[in-house]
């Protein structure tokens, strides 16, 4: 029955207050470290703590349509302080940063006109970081701190958190809990009011905004309800859409998580497995790269526990990911999808033969498709091209398309939402792949992701399948270097090796690779020119592959060898 009285709110703050009603004491989140278990959240806890932050935020000068920046890793502050920004009726949005000057939040900050950004108090976290030069040399007790930053004009204030055992002045969900319980704000949102502008992976450049009203947002977490019953693992970051806590709005699903304020957390696969049995998680979300080393740990002695179903995005799927059912799990769910417009194929995977390289499940009902050629025009089912969708639930615009400069002076570069649609009104992904009779996408990889040999035009994503075929390799990417001396293209691997196959070569893989190619009296043959050996590939916090940093240690490697 509460069921249906929640699918008549609309509005993040209402539907909070209504969890905290309805499933006040329910163990939404499940914190875990290195250590062992860290504690809880609960639903009323979470409603009362993001009140009495959103009133704080109100009292330092935050209004209405503010965005604000969080930089805190996964924790308790993070859902705590993220819902009371949303509270406070200010417009939540991720502090992403790989670059080391920070040029891409930069960017991003100064397109939402971001006020204020939320940091943890440590010089190690990457926020704090960006802000450090910019903070005043005396502490303030409150934690928010007026600043005057020259890259991003429009931010005036920074909030810093801290976590102290035995201090709750100075420990921020203490501090919340000590509050008079009086001072508490709700904003009076509506439905179409923005609430959260999530970010791209920036793999094509950088990261664009795509804005959710509360409306959405709410919308997007009821597609989920099926899993209403799972106790969910994930350390998918928070301030991305493939880890915001939409389950906690729809149907107060439970999440067990890993902590990560204290820089406590473990990626080791017994510690990590440790976890889940423990907390009797019977679902779990993993990037490709994790669920590899997963795979690879336990494939000789399976853990007693196992999960209804492992999901892993972010990247192209391989086979030899799914070496996991029966190990780890029953089922691997494979996906395509976008921050643009959330999931628009998908398929559980129960039996290992059955699956081909790079498929990503069967196009759902609400999803319109078709794959098109170099001129947009259509191409048959089961002829590659650049994949176009139409779905209600795909953005209308980018927010802000026009970039801003670190001055403050704003152009239309790219006019990234023209671009985007076409005049009849469908997304281009920017995605080559493959689209079958029976509906079953396969994706390759960006539609840019291509370099110039010659008179002959490579998609890298093509060579790097290939290479991942070398059983010794756990990941690999492949980048086009352009040679300063004559202009040509020089393709160098990336690469990752497994577990105890430290005796690989360059050589090695470079004669697998021209092994696996057909001879033939072709001019052209596709050859590697550099094998660089990576302890971790660079990721994006999305999970792909940063291939504008990977490019930009592959130059420096090539210049290391002249």
């Amino acid at each position: 029955m509460y069921q249906d009285m929640a699918d008549d709110i609309f509005t993040i703050p209402e539907m909070l207050r209504y969890r905290a009603e309805h499933d006040r004491d329910k163990k939404v989140f499940t914190f875990y470290d290195r250590n062992g278990l860290v504690g809880y959240l609960e639903p009323y806890e979470i409603y009362t703590l993001a009140g009495r932050f959103a009133y704080c935020l109100r009292e330092w000068g935050f209004q209405a349509g503010d965005v604000i920046a969080s930089g805190l890793p996964n924790s308790p502050e993070r859902i705590v302080s993220d819902f009371g920004v949303i509270m406070a009726g200010c417009v939540l949005t991720n502090l992403q940063a790989v670059e080391k000057d920070g040029a891409d939040f930069w960017n991003t900050a100064n397109r939402c006109r971001c006020r204020g950004i939320i940091a943890v108090n440590r010089e190690e976290n990457v926020a704090h970081q960006l802000v450090a030069s910019s903070l005043p040399k005396k502490s303030s007790s409150s934690g928010i701190y007026d600043v005057s930053i020259q890259q991003a004009p429009s931010i005036n204030k920074v909030v810093l958190c801290n976590r102290v055992n035995g201090d709750r002045q100075n420990s921020l969900l203490d501090f919340l809990k000590d509050r008079d319980e009086k001072l508490t704000f709700q904003a009076s949102c509506s439905p179409s009011n923005l609430a959260v502008l999530f970010g791209t992976s920036g793999s094509s450049g950088f990261s664009k905004l795509i804005p959710n009203s509360h409306e959405n947002i709410l919308e997007s977490g009821r597609m989920f309800r099926a899993a209403e019953d799972v106790i969910y693992y994930t350390d998918r970051l928070m301030g991305w859409i493939g880890g915001f806590p939409f389950e906690l709005l729809a149907f107060a699903g439970r999440r067990v998580t890993q902590d990560f304020f204290d820089q406590q957390n473990t990626g080791e696969p017994e510690a990590l497995w440790n976890i889940i049995t423990t907390a009797g998680c019977t679902g779990a979300a993993f990037l490709p790269d994790t669920l590899c080393e997963l795979v690879d740990h336990f494939k000789t002695k399976p853990p007693k526990h196992k999960l209804n179903s492992i999901t892993s995005t972010g990247q192209a799927m391989k086979k030899e990911l799914m070496d996991a059912i029966g190990v780890l799990c029953h089922a691997v769910l494979v996906c395509y999808g976008s921050t643009e417009g959330g999931i628009f194929s998908a398929d559980a995977i129960t039996d290992k033969s059955h699956f081909k390289d790079f498929y990503c499940g069967k196009i759902l009902p609400d999803v319109e498709i078709k794959l098109v050629d170099e001129g947009g025009n259509p191409v048959n089912n089961g002829e590659e091209g650049e994949i176009y969708l139409k779905c209600r639930r795909l953005l209308k615009q980018y927010y802000n398309a026009e970039q801003t400069s670190s001055k403050g002076t704003s152009s239309q570069a790219n006019s990234t939402s023209i671009e985007a649609f076409t005049p009849d009104g469908w997304f281009r992904t920017g995605d080559r792949g493959v689209l079958q009779s029976d509906n079953s996408l396969y994706c390759y990889g960006r539609k840019g992701d291509v370099v110039s040999m010659g008179a002959i035009l490579v998609y890298l994503s093509w060579p790097e399948s290939i290479l991942n075929k070398c059983p010794d390799i756990q990941n690999s990417s492949i980048v086009g270097v352009e040679d300063d001396k004559n202009g040509n293209v020089k393709l160098c691997a990336c690469v990752k090796v497994k577990t105890g196959k430290s005796n690989m070569t360059e050589r090695k893989i470079m004669e697998f690779f021209e092994g696996q190619m057909m001879v033939t009296g072709c001019k052209f043959q596709l050859k590697l020119s550099h094998v660089f050996f990576m302890d971790q590939l660079p990721l994006l916090p999305t999970g792909k592959t940063n291939k504008r940093k990977l490019k930009q240690d592959a130059i420096e490697k090539l210049k290391a060898l002249q």
